[in-house]
């Protein structure tokens, strides 16, 4: 995945829109934006918690009510490694773009050189003797994706940019979202509980080249093309949103039921000052909301037998 989560983008140059369409002859799915759940417990479990609370993570990750069925006070934080390995591969006829443009048939596959990404976890449930209330703090890597492919001449989309290639040169992209979770939720019955989540969120997207922007027009010899800057000279971004819940759990079942909706995580608008090709100074910026969740599930208990 190069560029997948919500936002504006703005006319792309005919010649990048030729690229990317003329190159996606099939899609094979990747990793996405929202992880699918977060500590090591929970991803134990393939991420499914909405019914499931096995751990304090896992519960305010999915379902703020679902922390009502833990046994106990819990406190516990994690650490995962996330090595992405992807491929890009793209392929353009000979003289495509007119004459000699390109000289010959070219394709290529090329490997992402995208690194680790580290994804923290904690979270914490405490509940009050006698009461129906349970407060709950969660602290997690909510989404996020990287790759970096390096400029090559043989993979089209990789080429260099204009006037020494037509392709949108080495690509890069950055986005991981930090979200804190403070939550709260209330035992209506000794089955039903509702559970609600404040979300604060931070993240820096970085992509490189900045193709969601008017590109610079320029005029060589050979003739007109665009050039794309850079989206990389950027702060992080504060944004937020919540999460509510309902979780039941019948007592003469071994069966547990819950929903969740996690709205969209609105960020401030992100910015990126920049120079163009004539060294003029600009700024380009993208509004990159996390998008929303929802969630319904069931799950089964072995019943304890004495």
């Amino acid at each position: 995945m190069v560029f997948s989560p919500t936002g504006r983008r703005k006319s792309l140059s005919a010649i990048v829109a030729l690229l990317v369409l003329g190159f996606a002859t099939s899609a094979q799915a990747q990793f996405g934006t929202a992880l699918s759940g977060t500590g090591p417990i929970n991803r134990s479990m393939g991420g499914a918690a909405t019914a499931a609370p096995i751990d304090a993570a896992g519960a305010l990750f999915w379902n703020p009510a679902a922390i009502t069925g833990l046994d106990h006070n819990e406190i516990g934080f994690g650490a995962e490694v996330l090595i992405p390995r992807t491929t890009i591969t793209s392929r353009v006829a000979a003289n495509s773009f007119g004459p000699g443009l390109p000289a010959q048939n070219l394709s290529g596959t090329t490997g992402g050189n995208n690194g680790v990404f580290t994804l923290p976890s904690f979270g914490l449930v405490y509940k009050p003797e006698d009461s129906p209330i349970t407060y709950g703090f969660g602290l997690f890597a909510l989404g996020g994706f990287g790759v970096n492919y390096p400029v090559t001449k043989t993979n089209p989309i990789l080429n260099p940019q204009f006037p020494n290639g037509f392709g949108i040169g080495p690509l890069y992209s950055q986005y991981q979202v930090l979200q804190l979770a403070p939550t709260i939720a209330y035992k209506v019955t000794d089955e039903w509980s509702v559970g609600f989540q404040r979300n604060l969120d931070l993240s820096a997207p970085a992509p490189d080249p900045a193709i969601f922007t008017d590109p610079t027009l320029i005029q060589p010899p050979i003739g007109q093309g665009p050039v794309y800057g850079d989206a990389t000279h950027s702060r992080s971004r504060v944004g937020g949103g919540f999460q509510a819940g309902v979780y039941y759990a019948p007592t003469e079942l071994n069966w547990s039921f819950g929903a969740s909706f996690k709205s969209p995580q609105w960020f401030e608008t992100s910015t990126y000052p920049s120079v163009n090709p004539q060294g003029q100074a600009g700024r380009s910026k993208i509004d990159f909301d996390f998008p929303m969740i929802a969630s319904i599930g069931t799950a089964y208990r072995e019943p304890i037998v004495s």
